[in-house]
């Protein structure tokens, strides 16, 4: 497809970094410098239109405590920002200020270690919460990191949201780690890994974290939540792992404290499931999906907000990783105390990855929350062409939604970008019990055991298209970007116009090795072999406890000994031995033996056979470690650049406007105020839009609006447009905002960052209910029109049955009919039940169309048909909807199916019923008919 309709990728660049950046071991006694580049988890556009970007320690890589602006306009400059010392902000969040400042809080916990090691056993916290609460100030020139206080309940992978008034929620995110301490294995058990319950409030000026009281609930970390028109905060059923149950939709009231309550009084909060049965979401298990408010547009002829287009939410992608006993990958451990037993396995991770529990992450749906008829969920237009886990909504200044990266399952194993997949890992087949000559005394031979049955892994396949989603239309593709950006990456809107994507983990390629000096960290770096056995010198001896299954090594692959040292020594692979837990080990079988014994520690890396060829999928480096040693193997490279997408207004015919530079006293508007934009093409100026910049991160963003503003030509080079009112703060919170103008769907060149001032304090919104059924009309309405096959305009039986007095009483006994309907709208989203509905819908139709004018003309036969079939046909059709439904309250298509034949046989044997009894009514009528001309003519008729 041409650019002007698909958009063009840039040629991936490198992301700029301090190649003189240096790392210190958790001692503090020992550095290095890293020159590995700068991997981007997080990434704020700031007021400036410069990037703040940074990634935290990112587990065991142990990346350098910086962060980075970055400057489109001069993408070579390196301006490195350091973190404070003791913050991590691994996995941290963030929200913008009014002011434009950067409030960051959670994140890794600070690791801990002894006096003279450190051991990942008890030291090692990298995926425990933190307490932090940081601010990076914004002010050009003077940018800088400072350390705030603390939040009450430390969190990993929290969420920020900003409020109407300003002040920032935090919510759920996984507790702090207690390894290493007294406290007793059941404490650790029940706090660790547990999740964040309590709502935090953080205000200006301090931000220090007061509780929202009444408000305690733990959800799945890094929920997606949204500030809504309503004043309420809304769950989208995006989050990051289902380490616990995923609750149903969700909505959290804040009330602030009642006029004349005490000083130091706080607010309090309510959470409320608040979608009717049959509105719930049709996947309310979304993990690494997305989700972003839809823009909120005017009438192009009026200049009227349009409501339909307030309180929309689009949610994307997401799936559920499950093992193969279907729980959780993730699940955390919960210990009955009573029984002194675990209730809960630990999930394994990758290794225990079998596939999606949703059949595909391609659905989407829109969480509508108009205060007009309360909240439910909708089909969204279309569907995604690509599935999307780990994936990015980017809004766009034409009103439209860039959707970008991700993949089509879990995160771990992905398909190489060419047309020869790298093969996932094996299991290698069992092997019959070995007894081997031990190296020295007090050393033991692993017990004889059989290797577990191999089991296929899924791969993984990058989704490297973008898609535009246009609200109302639907989705098409547009062009592909050239790199994965997959688990770990970002994707934000420039002020040009310009979509970036950075960061994000490539299992295709492998992390660069850091060569670490002896004594690291009081010991060697997390070492990955485990001993040489000196005795056998054709073989290794290395342990994983971490990854299971080990890689499967492809014969011929070099192993080299201390590359690069005097004493380097090169072999080659010939076979490897799998022994079971609870021992697990490898045997690794070298071609040479060794020519001498190498000292623990020293540095082995494996090379392809050929150049181009394939190496250990897990690891290319390891270390000769002690025979009590640990293997722990890199990770998967995480992308060190960045790619920037132009979308299709790059390259439509037709000229951009420009929007000038806003003089200093234009740059602040407070709510509901009318101001004044300056443009030399202001007679060409369609409409005005406010834009709040991104703080993404892992797939989540509480930030992202779109909002039109009215605006009237003054002349040929200004304009006058209304700042939102007040009541409008859930909206539009205060803060910094990116200012469009456009000519058509022709975004201006840049735009420019506007200030909204001046909010209300904290509403009190009332408490969401559920939506109610819409109520049935009670005055006759007019004849329909036939509806054609497979129309859902409405039932030509109902329409019918409609027109006569008579058989309206009758009809209003069938008080849920729009019930019915909804629930063929939510059948027919399962390719099983829209299959089932065209199959009904063309003989159903054409009866429906010969018996309308019959039916029309006779209210007996309506009386009849409505009472003896429509009646009781409605009522076991909602008995069916909702005896298919789970515990979730999700429609299964394979009990709904039968169900509804059922019911449909049913009907249609009452067909006879219905026909009798229009007999009896058209007899009687007729005799009572002829009794009154009778008595008429005899005078008698009163």
């Amino acid at each position: 497809m041409a650019a002007d309709q698909d958009g063009k990728w840039r040629p991936p660049a490198a992301v700029p970094f301090d190649a003189t950046a240096k790392i210190a071991d958790a001692l503090g006694k020992k550095t290095i410098s890293d020159g590995r580049g700068q991997f981007v988890i997080h990434a704020i556009h700031l007021r400036t239109g410069k990037v703040l970007w940074f990634s935290g320690h990112a587990e065991h890589l142990q990346y350098p405590q910086t962060s980075y602006l970055f400057d489109p306009k001069s993408p070579n400059t390196v301006t490195q920002k350091k973190v404070p010392a003791g913050i991590d902000l691994f996995c941290c969040h963030y929200v913008q200020l009014a002011d434009g400042n950067v409030l960051v809080v959670g994140g890794s916990q600070v690791d801990v270690h002894g006096p003279t090691s450190y051991d990942t056993n008890t030291d090692y916290r990298g995926s425990s919460g933190s307490s932090t609460i940081a601010l990076f100030e914004t002010n050009p020139g003077k940018e800088k990191w400072k350390k705030l206080g603390s939040l009450k309940q430390p969190r990993w992978y929290p969420t920020a949201v900003t409020l109407g008034d300003g002040s920032v929620l935090v919510i759920s995110g996984r507790r702090e780690s207690t390894r290493g301490t007294s406290v007793t294995v059941t404490e650790e058990i029940i706090r660790h890994r547990s999740i964040a319950d309590m709502v935090e409030h953080l205000k200006a000026p301090n931000y220090g974290a007061t509780e929202i009281t009444g408000a305690s609930k733990s959800i799945p970390i890094y929920p997606g939540l949204h500030l809504a028109p309503d004043d309420r905060i809304y769950t989208t059923h995006t989050t990051w792992g289902q380490e616990i149950e995923e609750p149903g939709a969700l909505a959290l009231t804040v009330t602030p404290p009642a006029s004349g309550a005490p000083a130091g009084a706080t607010a309090t909060g309510t959470w409320t499931e608040f979608t009717l049965v049959d509105h719930r979401a049709t996947q309310p298990e979304r993990e690494e999906g997305m989700s972003v408010m839809l823009p909120v547009l005017l009438d192009a002829t009026t200049k009227v907000r349009r409501p339909e287009t307030v309180g929309k939410f689009l949610v994307i992608g997401g799936g559920f990783a499950v093992d193969h006993d279907d729980r959780s990958t993730v699940q955390q451990p919960e210990l009955d105390v009573a029984a002194t037993k675990w209730v809960k396995r630990m999930g394994l991770g990758p290794t225990a990855f079998h596939r999606q529990k949703v059949a595909t992450p391609r659905p989407a749906e829109i969480l509508d929350v108009t205060p007009a008829h309360g909240p439910l969920w909708t089909k969204a237009p279309g569907t995604l062409a690509k599935p999307r886990i780990n994936g990015h909504c980017v809004l766009l200044p034409d009103a439209t939604i860039a959707i970008i990266g991700g993949h089509n399952s879990y995160k771990w194993y992905a398909k190489a970008n060419t047309t020869a997949a790298n093969s996932p890992p094996a299991v290698p087949p069992p092997q019959a019990p070995q007894t081997l000559p031990l190296a020295s005394p007090g050393i033991t031979a692993p017990p004889p055991a059989t290797a577990p049955p191999a089991v296929p892994i899924p791969v993984t396949t990058p989704t490297l298209e973008v898609e535009i989603f246009t609200p109302g239309t639907g989705f098409h593709t547009g062009a592909a970007m050239v790199h994965p950006r997959m688990y770990h990456s970002v994707a934000l809107l420039l002020a040009d116009g310009s979509v970036i994507v950075a960061g994000g983990a490539d299992p295709n390629e492998h992390e660069p090795p850091l060569r670490y000096p002896t004594g690291w960290q009081g010991r060697r770096y997390l070492s990955t072999a485990r001993a040489i056995r000196p005795a056998v010198k054709t073989e290794m001896l290395l342990e994983f406890a971490d990854l299971d299954p080990w890689p499967t090594i492809p014969a011929g692959t070099k192993v080299v000994i201390a590359p690069g040292a005097a004493t380097e020594f090169t072999t080659e692979f010939v076979n490897q031995t799998l022994m079971a837990p609870p021992d697990p080990t490898v045997f690794i079988d070298i071609k040479d033996p060794l020519p001498r014994d190498y000292p623990a520690g020293t540095l082995v890396e494996f090379r392809a056979a050929v150049v181009g060829g394939t190496v250990p999928r897990l690891n290319e480096w390891a270390t000769l470690g002690p025979f009590n040693g640990r293997i722990t193997f890199s990770t998967p490279l995480n992308r060190k650049d960045y790619e920037i997408w132009e979308p299709p207004y790059f390259h439509k015919p037709g000229v951009r406007p420009v929007l000038p530079e806003l003089a200093k006293g234009k740059v602040q508007v407070s709510y509901g105020a009318t101001f004044t934009i300056t443009t030399p093409d202001a007679a060409r100026i369609t409409r005005v839009a406010i834009m709040r910049p991104a703080c993404v991160t892992h797939h989540t963003d509480t930030e992202q609006r779109f909002i039109e503003l009215p605006m009237t030509p003054v002349d040929a080079t200004s304009l006058q447009a209304t700042m939102v009112p007040t009541t409008d703060s859930s909206l539009a919170p205060p803060g910094y905002y990116m200012l469009w103008v456009l000519a058509g769907d022709l975004p201006c060149v840049e735009a420019r960052f506007i200030q909204l001032v001046g909010a209300p304090p904290l509403r009190s919104p009332s408490v969401p209910v559920e939506a109610p059924a819409p109520p049935v009309p009670v005055a006759t309405p007019p004849p329909a029109p036939i509806a054609d096959e497979g129309d859902d305009g409405g039932c030509p039986l109902f329409a019918a049955a409609a027109t006569a007095p008579v058989a309206l009483v009758a009809l209003l006994a069938l008080r849920r009919v729009d019930e019915i309907r909804a629930l063929r709208a939510e059948v027919t989203t399962h390719p099983t039940g829209a299959r089932f509905v065209r199959a009904l819908a063309r003989p159903y139709y054409r009866f429906g169309r010969r018996a309308v004018p019959y039916i029309i003309t006779r209210p007996h036969v309506a009386m009849a048909i409505c009472t003896t079939v429509l009646e009781p046909a409605a009522h076991w059709t909602r008995r069916a909807a909702r005896a298919a439904r789970d515990d979730r309250g999700r429609l299964r298509m394979r009990r709904l199916v039968p169900m509804l034949s059922a019911v449909g046989l049913l009907t249609l044997a009452s067909a006879p019923v219905a026909v009798a009894r229009a007999k009896i009514g058209s007899l009687a009528a007729g005799g009572i008919r002829r009794t009154r001309y009778a008595l008429r003519r005899s005078g008698r008729d009163e």
